[in-house]
């Protein structure tokens, strides 16, 4: 049997969240005592936890995520392990890697899921350099996901690394986990979204088959 392994994080109001977000509000609307069935309401931003990112987030007019065919985010995928690593450089992509031999997907292993829940989250954290950003959108990717809040800096204002991607048709997973239990061959890779119509990100329970 394959091993399934969890990459995402639980959704709760006492969670963490980007700076200037609000938390999410989860509020039980009936109950099995009172109504009998229980109901919950949730209220959450559309980039809390383990989430997903399309063009729209950045660039005016760009795709959103319910333009996609469900299969941009499912495929094969590798993980690159940069742990302890302030800058992820292009010299961390195999020698092998090229337009005819890549995967859907690639990983970023920086180890930053460790400080989840922790103001240390949001401080100079890895980010990609623009370099291997320009590289990746050459390559055939359907996405790049990360274990970190952000592929940009947290107090970038340009996001350039989200637009050199984004503009590429890639899409952006971020706040990944546990990517240290992944093999360093190629595994299988799923990150579907809600569908939400002119959705620019989404909530997603991104998992491995291993």
């Amino acid at each position: 049997m394959p091993a399934i392994i969890d990459l995402s994080y639980n959704i709760d109001p006492a969670m963490p969240v980007y700076p200037g977000s609000d938390e999410p509000t989860i509020e039980i609307v009936s109950s099995i005592e009172q109504d009998g069935y229980k109901e919950t309401r949730i209220s959450v931003w559309s980039h809390i936890g383990t989430h997903i990112e399309s063009q729209s987030h950045i660039i005016k007019e760009g795709k959103t995520l319910d333009q996609f065919n469900i299969d941009q985010f499912i495929g094969s995928a590798i993980v690159i392990s940069c742990n302890n690593l302030q800058y992820i450089e292009a010299d961390l992509l195999p020698e092998s890697l090229n337009k005819q031999k890549c995967p859907d997907f690639i990983l970023f292993y920086t180890g930053w899921d460790k400080y989840w829940g922790t103001k240390r989250y949001f401080d100079n954290y890895p980010v990609l350099t623009l370099g291997v950003s320009k590289l990746l959108s050459s390559l055939p990717l359907k996405g790049i996901g990360i274990d970190t809040i952000s592929v940009d800096p947290i107090d970038s204002k340009e996001y350039p690394v989200h637009k050199i991607l984004l503009n590429n048709d890639k899409v952006i997973i971020e706040n990944l986990c546990n990517l240290d239990k992944l093999p360093r061959s190629e595994f299988s890779f799923s990150c579907v979204p809600l569908k939400i119509s002119n959705s620019e990100a989404s909530p997603v329970r991104a998992y491995a088959i291993i």
